[in-house]
């Protein structure tokens, strides 16, 4: 399965042929939203949440993201679905964080810092407290600036 355009700058096609697309499951998001409610109510009550990614998210950050560490994408998403909760857009990636996606915590240190030496987080570490990443500009990534 390929895009029907061609990306701009490099002129060539996507290869996608291992991204795999995830069905939406709402019947676990309604779940979700009723555990979250605590009275079994309506899931679509105003107020509650499910985290999400908010996009578009290019393929080639995903991939890349996925080249660095086997668990580097879920934690970058993770980051990604609660950057808009901070002002500063940097998420504490602490054991809330990592527990919510199913991480240890050194599954979860080594991913960011797997992150971090591919250029796509920022890391701040302060003592005390949990590291803050910053999701690092999605585009366009090193690899993909055309040369001419």
């Amino acid at each position: 399965m390929g895009y029907p355009h061609k990306p701009s700058g490099g002129g060539q096609d996507w290869d996608d042929s291992d991204v795999e697309a995830v069905p939406y499951d709402t019947d676990a998001v309604k779940a979700l939203k009723r555990k979250r409610s605590g009275t079994g109510g309506s899931p679509t009550k105003p107020g509650l949440s499910v985290p999400f990614v908010r996009g578009p998210i290019p393929v080639p950050w995903i991939k890349a993201c996925r080249e660095t560490h086997p668990e580097a994408l879920a934690l970058a998403l993770a980051i990604k679905a609660r950057e808009g909760r901070y002002p500063d857009g940097r998420v504490p990636v602490g054991d809330f964080v990592a527990r919510s996606i199913g991480l240890s915590e050194v599954t979860r240190r080594r991913a960011l810092a797997a992150l971090e030496a591919a250029g796509l987080v920022d890391v701040v570490r302060e003592a005390g407290k949990a590291p803050a990443a910053r999701l690092a500009d999605m585009s366009p990534l090193p690899s993909e600036t055309p040369t001419n």
